[in-house]
């Protein structure tokens, strides 16, 4: 028997249908084995399915796609609810931009749900507006942290709180002036990635294995911006074994020699490098840049894995056999390379 007094799964009054105890185990290998579509309906099952349930459906939230209405209702539930909050491990926000004077209601809804999430351990927001202020004192200890918005004292402070986290991904605005990270903030941290200012900040004297360089795609590309983010990279504790570089469209315009000459200081700054990237989020892999990235990889002491990718499907490397040719062409200037990655494949060599 059933009755339901609110629209809210956590507000339901079951009685117990008589089922038999089983081991806690049990019910949750029940639940995880049917679709997660079922889980909101398996709640409503019994008190045993309903607590099976609930920590499945807010163990991972993810409102990147839904409608603003839906995640305020769901912000809701978690705010005035902390018994299902404190399932929450990882939430996911984004595309949330109510107009101006609604902006301090909804982070203080989002503040009020954060408060009753201790277990929280991954945190992504997607909102352009100062909202560290609203995660200060919040009681979670985070390994992983993304946020495309802006960046301010507050965030710093906010660092502070967090000796846990491992890996970090800004790309957005900064409202200060300078972005200097005190030495015993983000100590343990693993993974950067943003923009060179960014990274420049946070590598040196850390831990960090992969950084990933996003170029912001409205600032004109700067050479020594590349150089002086690469020497701050080389001075990491880690050290770096993986970088990715992020090409956007302005790099199209750049005479190719120039950008190789720019790439080439990857390897003399970062030679023993394990894994190699480049993204062109816009834009083709044309001739003469894969030609020259050939001599590009020989300078790598010892690059076990390279990839490039293009969303320009018309370009050589979406061709398998001219990406296997151009792959071939690479291992033979660095004979320490096992494996290339493009889209049209992956190559693996053995040595």
């Amino acid at each position: 028997m059933l009755e339901i007094t609110s629209p809210t799964t956590s507000a339901a009054k079951l009685v117990s249908s008589g089922l038999s105890q089983l081991p806690t185990e049990l019910w949750f290998e029940v639940v995880g084995s049917t679709e997660k579509t079922e889980w909101p309906t398996l709640a409503l099952v019994d008190r045993t399915f309903r607590t099976a349930a609930e920590r499945m459906i807010y163990a991972d939230i993810d409102l990147t796609e839904r409608l603003p209405p839906v995640t305020v209702l769901c912000l809701q539930a978690l705010a005035a609810h902390p018994a299902l909050a404190h399932h929450t491990r990882t939430l996911s926000l984004g595309g949330v931009e109510p107009p101006e004077y609604y902006m301090k209601c909804f982070f203080r809804l989002l503040r009020r749900a954060l408060l009753n999430m201790p277990n929280l351990d991954k945190l992504f927001i997607r909102v352009f507006a100062p909202l560290a202020q609203y995660l200060i004192g919040c009681p979670f200890q985070l390994t992983g942290f993304a946020c495309y918005g802006i960046w301010d004292t507050a965030l710093h402070t906010w660092l502070e709180e967090q000796p846990s986290l491992k890996s970090l991904d800004f790309r957005g605005f900064f409202a200060t002036r300078r972005l200097v990270i005190k030495p015993d903030v983000l100590r343990d941290l693993r993974y950067a990635c943003g923009s060179p200012y960014l990274l420049r900040a946070i590598v040196p004297d850390r831990p960090v294995l992969l950084a990933e360089l996003h170029f912001p795609p409205l600032l004109p590309f700067d050479a020594l911006d590349m150089t002086e983010t690469l020497r701050a990279a080389s001075r990491s504790t880690g050290p770096l074994q993986s970088l990715v570089v992020y090409l956007g469209s302005h790099f199209q315009d750049l005479p190719p020699l120039t950008l190789l000459e720019t790439l080439r200081m990857i390897p003399l700054q970062l030679p023993r490098l394990d894994t190699f990237s480049i993204q062109l989020s816009e834009g083709s892999a044309y001739e003469a840049l894969l030609d020259g990235l050939g001599g590009i990889l020989g300078l790598f002491e010892h690059l076990r894995e390279v990839e490039v990718f293009s969303l320009a499907e018309d370009d050589l490397i979406h061709d398998e056999y001219l990406g296997g040719s151009i792959a071939i062409a690479w291992y033979g200037r660095c004979k320490t390379l096992r494996v290339v990655t493009l889209p049209s494949g992956r190559w693996s060599f053995r040595g």
